[in-house]
């Protein structure tokens, strides 16, 4: 979790408060997803605003390596179905915009 404290000892035997930073806050709407705005504003409305952890890793890879085959396990809700549907819709959104 973000800020989670850790104590750690120091050379003369008392301790530190460590503070480390495991994820960093992040949105949909962020580069490297690719995601429109109206999608990203579409998931906003649905109280979707922090992507789970993967999809911080499955979106990009899907949106930047199109054609190749990708395998996910991941526990049952962890987000696996938004994270291979977006950038499905993605494509058809594109589609549709090009007829």
């Amino acid at each position: 979790m973000p800020g989670e404290e850790e104590a750690e000892a120091t050379d003369d035997g008392s301790e530190s408060e460590l503070v480390i930073e495991t994820e960093k806050e992040t949105s949909f709407a962020q580069p490297s997803f690719s995601l429109s705005p109206q999608v990203v504003n579409n998931l906003k409305r649905r109280g979707l605003t922090v992507p789970t952890e993967v999809q911080l890793q499955v979106i990009p890879k899907i949106r930047n390596e199109r054609g190749t085959d990708l395998c996910v396990n991941a526990p049952t809700g962890s987000g696996k179905t938004l994270a291979y549907a977006l950038p499905i819709v993605e494509v058809i959104l594109s589609d549709l915009k090009e007829t």
